[in-house]
């Protein structure tokens, strides 16, 4: 092989790996730029901060959804009838994106006899936003679902701090807990 043709199938060789990670890059690129759960605490009486054992923080693969889990969010009506749990996450935005919403799920129990406020708080960036303020009846596993519209979506491209300031008070002879929570976000593209 001469330099010449040596030259020529080195140049062809860069072109075509040059194209092909081209198209691989933005074959790619469109998952990776979207909005992002990049960051979660917790700190609270019903989940103490690093206490992994008893809270678990669980974001899926995508970044969209958000899961705490929890063995010690449990309100006594005789003995601590009011536990709590601020829960902190980041939202990375990309640029041409904005959050619109969060859809939320509570899960958890109540005890016979026993009735248990769940309270959750949602703050934007500092800004107060929508409160869940619900009472559960005794003697039943419950679901909760609480789609929260911000009052003002997010400016485009901004990182988004969500804080969500949640308790549960039990009233009445036993116990309510909240089990888990999951955050699910939602966005849509500047206009």
């Amino acid at each position: 092989m001469n330099i010449k043709n040596f030259r020529k199938t080195s140049i062809n060789f860069v072109k075509v790996f040059l194209a092909t990670a081209t198209l691989l890059a933005a074959s790619v690129a469109p998952a990776l730029a979207q909005p992002q759960i990049v960051g979660a605490s917790y700190t609270g009486s019903g989940c103490p901060p690093r206490s992994p054992r008893f809270t678990r923080v669980i974001v899926n693969p995508s970044g969209q959804v958000l899961t705490f889990r929890f063995r010690r969010y449990v309100a006594h009506a005789r003995r601590r009838r009011t536990r709590n749990c601020n829960l902190m996450f980041l939202i990375s935005v990309p640029p041409h994106y904005q959050i619109t919403s969060l859809d939320a799920l509570y899960r958890g129990y109540v005890a016979p006899q026993t009735q248990g406020r769940l309270r959750a708080d949602y703050l934007v960036n500092g800004i107060p936003g929508p409160v869940l303020n619900t009472m559960i009846h005794g003697e039943r596993n419950y679901s909760i679902t609480d789609g929260v519209s911000l009052k003002k979506w997010t400016r485009c491209g901004r990182r988004v701090n969500m804080r969500v300031n949640t308790s549960m008070t039990a009233y009445g002879e036993s116990i309510a807990n909240v089990g888990g929570i999951r955050y699910r976000i939602r966005y849509r593209k500047c206009q």
